[in-house]
Formats: structure tokens, sequence, C-alpha cells
């Protein structure tokens, strides 16, 4: 065996680490490097190491001891250290995008403003670790012991956290969206200030005594719960820990809220022992509507669920042809509104005819202007005149009459 030894050598603001070694030693300032065949096990020890922005990207460093070792601003993307030992270790403002840490053992481990996106935490132990502003988008922690965490102001956007241990963690101000949660352990947690947007718990997730003063149900501080003041002890637990047991009614295309609720009261009906009621109702845009209804523990869901939709597409349906039946009779009706303004048009069309006829005026171009007329409508006109001078005598006898009658009843 080769052994190459460098007294006193220190990696400091090292950009690349460009040996491959199977077996190497350091301990404090002395690094010792041993090259043997690649198939040969390697074990990696690296204890109280000072590598400050070292450069170890797509190394294997797998079961390495890093123990204590210093990583500040270090680069370590792509990395395996699955099963390595990182108790106490620091690696503040490092980049460990999508490297290996599976099983790895993190205890006590400072990662203070580290990116971790899309890392692979799985079952790796990080139990009192300084996750504090964190960037683990995407990461992969299931199964990972994040019990008396410091992960405030984390981001844990689309991280998986499901069957994690985060009892006693602090999660204030750390944004959970879309992560999934499912039988996740946030017993004595704290999450005051989290952005819970579309996290996935379910019934086996778990927010005994947690503390919650308040949370936002959307990115960048919106939509807070409560929306003024803050959760009572134990009320942001028995809101949310009781919502877990519902059945989700995903509508596609809009609520028909008429079959919504006939098949919802029938459904009532049909499992009258146990008590239905709407958690919430989400408009999740594009047309789709998200309605919960809560049930009881060890209640049958899918019963719930496809009785409920049998109820709905039932009525639905009988609502679309009587719907179709209306707007064929109104189309009917229109149509012979139609015929009738038509009919209308057509005797409209017959009056100027008749308006020009009656009214004809002939004209003699060869006469004086005074003998310009019509024979006809001076015939009428004078017909006309003489009917109103005798309306006029007519009206005047009546009024004769009248008034010596009145006079005859006053000397009576």
């Amino acid at each position: 065996m080769d052994i190459l030894s460098f007294p006193l050598v220190s990696l400091r603001g090292e950009n690349e680490w460009k040996t491959n070694p199977l077996t190497a030693i350091l301990r404090r300032a002395k690094l010792f490097i041993a090259i043997f065949s690649a198939d040969k096990p390697r074990f990696i020890y690296l204890i109280q190491a000072f590598l400050r922005r070292a450069n170890l990207s797509n190394a294997n460093l797998r079961g390495a001891n890093f123990s204590k070792v210093s990583l500040f601003e270090a680069q370590l993307i792509k990395t395996n250290l699955s099963q390595a030992h990182f108790n106490g270790a620091t690696f503040r403002r490092a980049d460990l995008t999508q490297a290996n840490l599976s099983q790895a053992h993190l205890k006590a481990a400072d990662f203070y403003d580290t990116r971790l996106i899309e890392v692979n935490l799985r079952k790796a132990n990080l139990k009192g670790a300084n996750l504090q502003e964190v960037d683990f988008r995407g990461a992969e922690l299931s199964g990972a012991n994040l019990s008396g965490a410091n992960l405030s102001g984390a981001n844990l956007s689309k991280a998986d956290l499901s069957g994690a241990n985060l009892s006693g963690a602090n999660l204030s101000d750390a944004k959970l969206i879309r992560t999934q949660a499912l039988a996740a352990n946030f017993e004595e947690a704290t999450l005051t200030g989290a952005c819970i947007e579309d996290w996935n718990i379910n019934g086996e997730t778990n927010l005994n005594c947690t503390t919650c003063l308040y949370i936002y149900l959307q990115e960048y501080q919106q939509d807070r719960r409560p929306h003024v003041g803050e959760f009572a002890p134990g009320e942001f637990t028995q809101l949310f820990q009781e919502a877990l047991e519902t059945v989700d009614l995903i509508f596609r295309d809009g609520v028909n809220w008429k079959a919504f609720a006939y098949s919802f009261a029938n459904t009532q009906i049909v499992h009258e022992d146990i008590p239905l009621g709407i958690q919430s109702i989400e408009n999740k845009g594009d047309g789709t509507v998200l309605i919960k209804v809560g049930v009881t523990a060890n209640t049958d869901k899918g019963k719930i669920y496809e009785d409920f939709w049998s109820n709905y597409k039932f009525v639905q349906e009988a609502l679309e042809k009587q719907y179709q039946a209306r707007i064929s009779d109104k189309n009917e009706h229109i149509n012979q509104l139609f015929d009738l303004v038509n009919y209308l048009q057509e005797q409209l069309g017959t009056i100027p005819k008749i308006m020009a006829k009656a009214y004809t005026i002939k004209y003699d171009f060869y006469g004086s202007v005074a003998s310009v007329g019509n024979e006809g409508v001076q015939g009428n006109l004078a017909t006309e005149n003489q009917g109103y001078q005798k309306n006029r005598q007519d009206n005047h006898v009546r009024g004769s009459q009248l008034q010596r009658w009145q006079l005859g009843e006053v000397q009576a």
C-alpha cells in the first residue's frame, strides 16, 4: 500500500479536490491519502477538517466520517454521501443540490441557509439539526428524523415528508406548499406563520399539541387564518385534524347545485347514522370545484362517495332532459312568434297601397293654379263641414232644452 503524506495541508479556498481516494485519513491539520483498486471498500475519515469552499461535487463519499467537519460554502452537488456521518458538521451556505444523503447521520448538524434542492434524505437522522432558511424544494425526506430540528423559514415546497418525525420541530414561517405529509408526526411542533397551501395530509398525520397562532393558506402570506387575532390553544389542531376525515368530491365542470342538494340530502337519509357535513367548498379554477364532506372516523368513505355520485348523476341527467324539453318548447314558441311577425309584416305591407289608392291626387298641369285639386277630397271636405254644422245645431237645441228644464225645476 502506497501512502502519500501531506502534513499540514489545508483545503481552504480550494475549488477542486480531484483525488479519488478509497481511504483517506485527515486528523486535525494532517491529510493522508492512500489509493487502492476501485473494487475495494472505501473508508474515508475527515474528522474536524476545515473544507471551506471545497468542491466535492459528484464525488462518491458513501459511508465517510465527516464528524464536526466544516464545509462552509462547499460544493457537494450530486455527491453520494449516503450513510455518511456528519454529526455536528457545518454546511452553512453550502450547495448540496441533488446530493444523496439517505440514511446519513446528521445529528445537530448546521445547515443554515444551505441549498438542499431535490436532495435525498430518506431515513436520515437530522435530530436537533439547524435547518433554518434551508431550501428543501422537492427534497425526499420520507421517514427522516427531524425531531427537535430548527426548520424556521425553511422552504419545503413539494418536499416529501411522508412518515417523517417532526415532533418538537420549529416550523415557524416555513413553506409547506404542496408538501406531502402523509402520516407525518407534527406533535408539539411549532407551525406559527407557516404556509400550508395545498399540503397533503391524511388521518395518520399527527397534529396533536402543535403550537400555532396563525397560518397562511396561500403563498406570500396571503389568506391568513384566523383573519384577525390568533388561534386559541388547540384550535388549529381541532380545525385541521378533524378535517382529515373527509370525503372529497371533485367537480370538473362546475356544480349543478340542484342535483347536489338532492343527492347530498338523499345520502344523509341513507346514512342517517353518520353525521355528514360540508367542511369546505374550494374553487380550484378552470371550472373545477372541490367540496369536502366531513365524516366520522372508521366511516366507509368509498360507500359514501359512490352513493353521492350515483344520485348526483341520476338527478343531473333528469334535469338536463327537463332543460332540453324547455329549450324545445321555447324554440317552438319563438318560431310561432316569428310566424306572427311575418304575417303582420305582410298585412302591414298592404296599408301603404290602400292609403296611396285612397289619397291619389290628380293634378291638372294645364289649368289655373286655383283649379288644381282633388274633386273627391273637396267633396269629402264639404260633406264633413255640413256634418259639423249639423252637430253644432243639434248640440245648441239640446242645450236650450236643458236650460228650460232646469228653469222649470227652480220655479216649481
